[in-house]
């Protein structure tokens, strides 16, 4: 049955696919990597990821190990997989309020250049140490360690106060 459910979720599959996709690979392959990921079902049918920041590490670090198995690419980097499935979250959870999950606060915002760059702007003067990390961060490159020293920095910055998702106010392109 066609209704806004499964609207949105097609929407969060073709925009989860084109945010990450540029000098990577198509929307096609990322769309049926996600597919393949079984990302519906695990979000949808267990909410246990919702309960807790761990819990929800522990959820993000199953489900982008599992999309970088099904893209089999050599550009398949524990950071884009991170944003495929922060826009796949955002687009079904966050933006759709979804009541049936306890909180969407501890959904990671989409990491990329236009977020690392305000956020260096936004530090420049309050934390300069902080300012010339996010300046030096290749979103795209990030593996799995070097994606959980950013968030653990950004946390560290109370940047995950009210929800982690709200960061994105600093992403002003």
């Amino acid at each position: 049955m066609y209704d806004i459910n499964e609207h949105r979720y097609r929407f969060s599959l073709w925009a989860s696919a084109r945010a990450s996709q540029r000098a990577f690979t198509d929307t096609k392959t990322i769309i049926c990597a996600i597919k393949k990921s079984e990302l519906r079902g695990k979000t949808c049918n267990n909410k246990e990821w919702s309960e807790s920041p761990m819990k929800f590490d522990e959820f993000h670090r199953k489900i982008c190990n599992d999309l970088i198995e099904n893209l089999n690419h050599e550009k398949a980097t524990y950071g884009r997989v991170a944003k495929i499935l922060a826009i796949y979250l955002k687009i079904n959870f966050i933006l759709s309020e979804d009541k049936m999950i306890k909180s969407v606060k501890f959904i990671h915002p989409p990491i990329d250049r236009i977020l690392l760059a305000q956020l260096a702007k936004e530090f420049e003067k309050k934390d300069k140490n902080f300012s010339n990390y996010c300046k030096k961060i290749k979103w795209t490159k990030l593996n799995e360690d070097e994606y959980f020293e950013l968030i653990n920095k950004l946390r560290e910055n109370s940047l995950d106060q009210d929800s982690f998702w709200c960061i994105e106010k600093y992403w002003n392109p």
